[in-house]
């Protein structure tokens, strides 16, 4: 589920990456009660392989997914083809793409922006989102909390604060762990990042259930409008 281009091979072996991530389901009606109080349709950047945007095109939702991953593209439309549903897929990059259509929703699930490593990344990826969404529209999307994921150890980053990184994945070989770094934002971080780029935060959440968020949840599920 790359956003950008791949760096770490599992990006490249979608199988490996459903052994891993493909039996997720927490997050998805979440993401499918964000999508029926949308008018419009829905962009999902980091589509991977095709999890979530599929199982929202089997409730009737218009989909688009982005995903740089030629890869975990070609598994998502075989995915698809499977269920005989209708995503429109697009191979690109979340922090430069341009489409020439605006959504009503913008949804980025299962972190897959937290392989971003500096500031610049993020205010792109903000700023091609706010391009795409219709007036009033909203981006959602989850990240690990780094002060108490249990899998999450801090890490050394660059200014202006500490991030984490993420480097057991119990079914990747030594090596590939080794070499697969995740960065999370704390829960400050998300908000600076996102005011600065013209969202306004309506929910900050600690789970999928909608729960207000707490220091020690292991999740941040946020839900922001585009501001004016």
């Amino acid at each position: 589920m790359p956003t950008s281009t791949p760096h770490h091979a599992l990006y490249r072996q979608p199988e490996k990456y459903e052994a891993i991530a493909g039996m997720r389901a927490i997050d998805l009606h979440f993401y499918l009660f964000e999508a029926f109080r949308t008018k419009g349709p829905i962009l999902e950047i980091g589509s991977g392989t095709g999890r979530v945007s599929v199982f929202l095109a089997s409730f009737g939702v218009s989909v688009t997914g982005i995903e740089a991953s030629s890869e975990m593209l070609a598994f998502a439309r075989k995915r698809a083809r499977k269920a005989k549903r209708s995503v429109r897929w697009i191979q690109a990059d979340s922090r430069t793409f341009s489409l020439r259509r605006k959504f009503g929703l913008i949804c980025i699930p299962f972190h897959p922006c937290s392989e971003y490593q500096t500031w610049a990344d993020w205010k792109n990826l903000l700023g091609r989102a706010r391009e795409h969404l219709k007036a009033g529209g909203r981006l959602t999307f989850d990240l690990a909390n780094p002060g108490a994921h249990p899998y999450l150890k801090p890490a050394k980053f660059a200014a202006p604060s500490e991030r984490a990184t993420i480097n057991r994945l119990s079914s990747l070989s030594a090596e590939e762990r080794d070499n697969f770094r995740f960065s999370f934002l704390y829960p400050s971080e998300i908000r600076w990042i996102l005011e600065g780029c013209g969202f306004e935060i309506e929910g900050f959440f600690g789970d999928f259930r909608r729960k207000p968020f707490e220091i020690t949840d292991r999740y941040q599920v946020i839900v922001a409008r585009r501001s004016s």
